[in-house]
């Protein structure tokens, strides 16, 4: 990763190229710009090449994850009010072996600033992503940690199942923070307040997928709060594809190759250099996007259209009543980026129409959620006795018949803490109360309808 040497000087600067490529370099952007070519398709061919991508025709998830990756890459600053960062977040789910580590080096390649956070992540502490303070004689002052150092970039976060293992309870905390407002604060004394306008790419497993357990329970599943899942922009469940798998060994041992170690790590290839320059050379030329009163009037109706035939969502949307405002503004930081990419500095309709491609993908995963189990991970804002009450009535939904023992051993799993049966006796009681179950035999609970 390069340092930030001078904050004053332009990324694209920073990458120190001679003028001889700059040349070749802004001649294809001149291309782009002329519509001679397509700036995010030129890219993807030379990631395509360079990263040894294999059997993209056959896997339209990994296509459109990398399609997004690349998008990801033109997202920029914060939103003229202030209100949020612009920067794209995304999250790639999929068993072992389908292709998320190839999205992850596709966002490396293409983000000037980055930085990967380690499936491992034992040394992944809040001061380390924060910063660490520092006391000189002067007084206080905090070194930014890896969420800074990456600022207007983006941090990947591989294999986050074995990062949830952690139960790092500030790591979630630290990741709302930056995928909301693109910055972080030091919790010392000091209260420093450092930019961090990353993208969070983040890939994982399903637990069941890595223990071969099931567990119908999606947050149970993925390890991911709620509050987090809503901020992700982009969001793909690739499933698992035995013959896409052997199709892509079998195509990977054509050709020539050279086998050995690459001898300088810390080299940056000439490929990447390439596309480091030509997204941040157009990002510093198309910063300030326009939203015309007619692609607004068409954009809001799109989202009417689509939330009229998505109703599960919408009963999502009713627990979780910010998630619409985040949608809205998934779509305005998508489109901002597209309209950056394709270096214009107006939306377009059929920007619009793409960015709902994009959109799709994240309410298909959000409608395998069960409504029900989105409060617990809302922590203090819903009540323990409400929780309670609304296990009880899916348990009881799933059955004719149910016995508070039964019921006991449930909520205890589900609210991962041990209460006794006169708790649940008192739940009971208070359901019973307003008329939303009843007893039929001592002990044994069904609806009261």
């Amino acid at each position: 990763m390069l340092s930030k040497i001078d904050e004053a000087l332009p990324a694209s600067e920073l990458l120190k190229i001679d003028d001889r490529k700059k040349q070749k370099y802004d001649a294809i952007l001149e291309k782009a710009q002329n519509g001679e070519i397509n700036l995010r398709d030129f890219i993807k061919e030379i990631i395509v090449k360079n990263i040894g991508i294999k059997g993209l025709d056959s896997a339209e998830e990994l296509s459109t994850a990398l399609d997004f990756t690349i998008l990801q890459s033109f997202s920029q600053g914060k939103s003229i009010d202030g209100r949020y960062s612009n920067k794209l977040h995304s999250l790639v789910i999929g068993p072992p072996a389908i292709g998320k580590k190839l999205i992850t080096q596709t966002a490396l390649a293409l983000n000037t600033f980055n930085f990967e956070v380690p499936p491992t992540a034992a040394k992944v502490t809040a001061a380390g992503l924060i910063g660490n303070v520092i006391r000189k004689s002067g007084g206080i002052t905090t070194k930014p940690g890896i969420l800074s150092n990456a600022s207007n970039g983006v941090v990947c976060i591989q294999d986050y199942h074995e990062l949830a293992k952690k139960k790092n309870s500030n790591f979630s905390d630290i990741l709302s923070k930056v995928m909301e407002d693109g910055e972080v604060i030091d919790s010392t004394s000091s209260r420093t307040v450092l930019p961090a306008l990353n993208s969070i790419h983040l890939d994982t497993n399903r637990l069941s997928q890595v223990n071969g357990t099931e567990d119908t329970s999606i947050h149970n599943d993925l390890k991911i709060p709620i509050n987090i899942i809503s901020r992700f922009d982009f969001i793909i469940d690739i499933p698992y594809d035995i013959q896409r798998q052997i199709s892509i060994a079998l195509d990977m041992m054509h050709g020539n190759k050279l086998l050995g170690n690459r001898e300088d790590e810390n080299v940056i290839l000439d490929w990447v250099i390439e596309l480091r320059y030509l997204v941040e050379k157009t990002k510093e030329k198309f910063n300030r996007i326009e939203l015309n009163e007619d692609v607004t009037a068409y954009l809001k109706m799109k989202l009417e259209k689509f939330l009229e035939g998505n109703s599960k969502y919408l009963n999502i949307m009713k627990t979780f009543g910010s998630m619409l405002t985040r949608i809205q503004i998934s779509l305005e930081k998508i489109l901002k980026a597209m309209a950056t990419s394709e270096m214009s500095n107006t939306v377009k309709e059929e920007h619009v129409d793409e960015a709902f491609e994009f959109l799709r993908h994240k309410l298909e995963f959000l409608q395998k959620l069960d409504p029900l189990e989105i409060p617990n991970n809302l922590g203090t804002h819903i009540s323990e006795p409400k929780r309670r009450e609304e296990i009880i009535l899916k348990m009881i939904s799933q059955k004719s018949k149910i016995k508070a023992e039964e019921m006991l051993k449930g909520i205890n799993n589900e609210m991962k803490k041990e209460y006794n049966i006169k708790t649940i006796q008192r739940d009971l009681k208070q359901l019973k109360q307003k008329n939303k179950i009843k007893m039929i035999k001592k002990g044994v609970w069904t609806n009261a309808e």
